[in-house]
């Protein structure tokens, strides 16, 4: 009988060099990968809209829909005031949803 220390070198070997070649492969990968999201996110800071005018437009829907906001609210606080509940029942902010057209404006 004889020893298999001869082979099992060449395939240690051929392990380590397949090895060495995939992690190749994946660094390589990354690479470019991470190149093209960097690219990418350049492209999308420029269509941005500025702070001030998301500022702006949320200032402004929230001024348009307070009227609408109050009359539910006031809605619901009476119907809790007349019955005594803590907290609105799934049916009742169902209708009074229905009853707002939130969605009409």
């Amino acid at each position: 009988m004889e020893p298999k220390s001869a082979s099992s070198s060449k395939n240690l070997t051929r392990y380590i060099a397949l090895g060495g070649i995939g992690l190749a492969i994946f660094g390589a990968s990354y690479y470019i990968w991470s190149k093209v999201i960097k690219g990418n996110r350049s492209g999308v800071k420029g269509t941005r809209l500025p702070k001030e005018l998301v500022l702006k437009i949320l200032t402004m829907t929230k001024r348009e829909l307070f009227p609408l906001w109050n009359a539910l609210s006031g809605e619901c606080m009476g119907f809790l005031q007349e019955t005594g509940l803590r907290n609105l029942p799934a049916q009742v902010k169902q209708e009074v949803l229905a009853r707002g057209n939130l969605f009409a404006l």
